[in-house]
Parts: structure tokens; C-alpha cells; sequence
């Protein structure tokens, strides 16, 4: 039996405002993911609250101008930062968001709270 291929609706974005509902407004602002281009985090504002999800990526200008919120989501993954910023630099050839930067971020973009995220042992 043959089934269908699923369809995909693709719509592809730019830098700014994507999606305003019901107040809810998302927005979608590029970061440093080399060798993936473009990369985007993502800003929701609802009812006076924000929230921004960074995700995988290096400190840039750009993250910290849109990353001023009340909860910054940003991935740290493994359990040693200065251990991993080193082993990242090396692998990505430039600087990435580890340890003390995340303290730079945490003190100038996130007024509220900041979450990390990390790797499970397991799927490392």
C-alpha cells in the first residue's frame, strides 16, 4: 500500500516580525550559527511578559539587541564549561556562548531569569 508523502508548507522568513495573534507577537532575529545560514532566534511577547530562545549559538551584537527579556533560553551543553568552550572554539573556529559569557549575557540581556539547556550524557 502506498501512503501519501506528507505536505509541507514552507514559508521562509527574514529578520523581524513573523507572527501576531491574539497578542502574541513573534519575532525572528538572525545569529551566529556558522556554517548554518541564516540562523534564527526567536522573541515572544505577550501581556507585557518576553521570552527569547537563542538556542545553539555564538555571543553576537545582534543576539544581546533582541535578547532583552524577561527569560533568555539559551543551550550549554556538557558539564564543564571552560572544558567545552575550548573543545567548541576548536571545532567551530571562533568564540562560543559558554561559562562566563553566559554570565555577561545573564547580567546585560536577561532581566529576570536565564535557562539553560544542556546534553544529556546519554545522546553525547
Amino acid at each position: 500500500m502506498h501512503e501519501r508523502p506528507p505536505e509541507v508548507d514552507v514559508t521562509e522568513i527574514e529578520e523581524g516580525r513573523v507572527l501576531e495573534r491574539d497578542g502574541l507577537r513573534v519575532s525572528a532575529f538572525l545569529v551566529e550559527h556558522d556554517p548554518v545560514q541564516p540562523a534564527f532566534g526567536y522573541r515572544f511577547d505577550a501581556d507585557g511578559a518576553s521570552l527569547a530562545i537563542s538556542g545553539d549559538t555564538r555571543p553576537s551584537e545582534n543576539l544581546m539587541r533582541w535578547s532583552g527579556v524577561d527569560l533568555l533560553v539559551h543551550l550549554m551543553p556538557g558539564s564543564d564549561p571552560a572544558a567545552l568552550k575550548a573543545a567548541a572554539e576548536k571545532r567551530y573556529g571562533g568564540s562560543v556562548t559558554i561559562g562566563e559569557d553566559l554570565l555577561t549575557l545573564c547580567g546585560t540581556a536577561a532581566d529576570q531569569f536565564l535557562a539553560l539547556g544542556a546534553t544529556p550524557a546519554s545522546r553525547r
